[in-house]
């Protein structure tokens, strides 16, 4: 599942890699559309999230009431699937991944997956619901990165956290992961970036994929399939 809200065209080029690695899954994508179709439990900040054009807000609060309701894996549409992950959802609990252990301490992005109705999916919807007016701020502060991170920290869940290599390898200030451990994606940072709509996104998906096939097809090692993908998102490949 993905969540695309906004006034800019989905990157259907990063998002549809998880179908092709994924092609067993039952695949949505949560677009204005259909939030528009329903209520949500914290509406009232979800619309304060849309009227003020920080959409990554509001995806937050959507993600977590649909991971709730039903439970499953929804992945970042600014990220780049690089191997199946079914390996990876082994019991019924929430998870996570740091963004970068080094880097930013404790920080972790918002819920990846979960199962239906989780205890701590659940405490994020109710805690969230609570906040006044006057504590509401950017994203990653009140409904994302730094606001789960307090949750954990306080609550102590069983929530799985996977290290950061994991779904991103590459933070966005250009410290890469240098190990031998799997990765099964790439988070491009595309808000982060502005990386949404650029005109050259296109060329540059298809040269990754291309290059990632012989790659592969030659049985080279993960850190030059990675090497790869760091020129192409650094607009290094020629």
């Amino acid at each position: 599942m993905h969540i695309w809200i906004g006034d800019l065209a989905p990157p259907t080029e990063w998002m549809d890699t998880w179908r092709r690695f994924h092609p067993d899954w039952k695949y949505d994508v949560i677009d204005n559309a259909f939030i528009a179709s329903r209520r949500f439990q914290n509406q009232s900040l979800i619309d304060w999230y849309m009227r003020s054009m920080q959409f990554a807000g509001a995806a937050d609060l959507i993600r977590y009431e649909l991971l709730f309701e039903s439970g499953g894996f929804i992945a970042e549409a600014d990220s780049v699937c690089m191997r199946n992950t079914d390996e990876l959802w082994t019991r019924p609990c929430a998870y996570t991944v740091y963004e970068n252990e080094f880097l930013r301490g404790k920080l972790v992005s918002p819920i990846l997956a979960s199962n239906p109705k989780n205890p701590f999916v659940g405490d994020l919807i109710d805690q969230l619901g609570n906040l006044q007016p006057d504590e509401i701020g950017s994203p990653w502060m009140t409904t994302g990165n730094l606001f789960v991170a307090q949750m954990i920290e306080t609550r102590n869940p069983d929530i799985e956290i996977f290290p950061s290599h994991f779904f991103i390898p590459v933070h966005y200030s250009g410290v890469k992961y240098e190990g031998k451990g799997p990765v099964y994606a790439h988070q491009l940072f595309g808000s982060t970036r502005k990386a949404y709509g650029k005109p050259n996104m296109r060329g540059h998906i298809r040269r990754l994929w291309g290059k990632y096939r012989r790659l592969k097809a030659k049985k080279n090692t993960q850190s030059r399939i990675e090497k790869v993908i760091f020129e192409v998102r650094h607009g290094l490949l020629k």
